[in-house]
């Protein structure tokens, strides 16, 4: 090997240690419950928008894998226990248990929806019982499914970000990249059509299950009229 090829083997062998260890410490942000948002941004922003794809998808997917499995091995029965001891949540675990275990899929997906940390999704679904269904499988689908369009989003504005700060320093890598800043931007405007299409379908899924589980609790009778209901139907 001469000194060049030498130098770029080095290089390359620093360049993917350095996006490893990256991945790595995604993973262990994501269990210990550290906002991810940041972390995505920075990975565009460093390494470009192909290569933070692979890193955001494994950190943030495997490491919301990696929090269910200790969730459910350390966190679960005691969370459970905790709260079916207080009569005031008693009813809401026997409610929200049922309720999962008729969709156990339909039920997970839309919880990964829900505007709330990744966190207290990760371990708030850990800590249901195993017969509700929501087995390592149905998670990883559901969290992979809603964490993309997120992992795009996010990824493109920061090698956006990248991008224009590398042509302000280095004015002939202008050219280079300023070709595919549209792709960049069509990617964002795809993501967020992506975001609102998993909104629509959180309330379809939503409107469905809360039908499906008020026939299962009413064998499909309507509910009585009130006085409201006869008056506005009256008017």
């Amino acid at each position: 090997l001469t000194l060049d090829q030498e130098e770029d083997a080095s290089a390359t062998g620093t360049r993917s240690a350095v996006y490893a260890g990256f991945t790595a410490l995604f993973v262990a942000w994501t269990v210990l419950c550290l906002p991810t948002t940041p972390m995505e941004i920075a990975c565009g922003f460093v390494f470009g928008f192909r290569r933070c794809i692979l890193a955001n998808t494994l950190g943030k997917t495997g490491g919301s894998l990696v929090a269910f499995a200790l969730g459910r091995a350390l966190l679960g029965p005691a969370v459970l226990e905790r709260m079916s001891a207080r009569a005031a949540h008693a009813g809401l675990v026997a409610r929200v248990t049922r309720a999962i275990t008729r969709h156990p899929l339909k039920a997970t997906f839309l919880f990964r929806l829900l505007p709330m940390p990744l966190s207290l999704k990760n371990y708030t679904l850990s800590a249901l019982p195993r017969a509700c269904g929501v087995t390592l499988r149905r998670f990883a689908l559901a969290t992979f499914a809603v964490n993309l369009p997120y992992t795009l989003a996010w990824g493109a504005i920061g090698s956006a970000a990248g991008a224009s700060l590398r042509e302000l320093t280095v004015s002939d890598l202008g050219m280079a990249s300023g070709g595919s800043s549209p792709m960049r931007r069509a990617l964002v405007v795809l993501s967020a059509g992506s975001m609102l299409v998993l909104f629509g379908l959180m309330g379809c899924l939503a409107s469905s299950m809360l039908k499906e589980d008020h026939d299962a609790t009413t064998g499909g009778a309507k509910p009585k009229p009130t006085p409201a209901r006869l008056v506005l139907a009256a008017g």
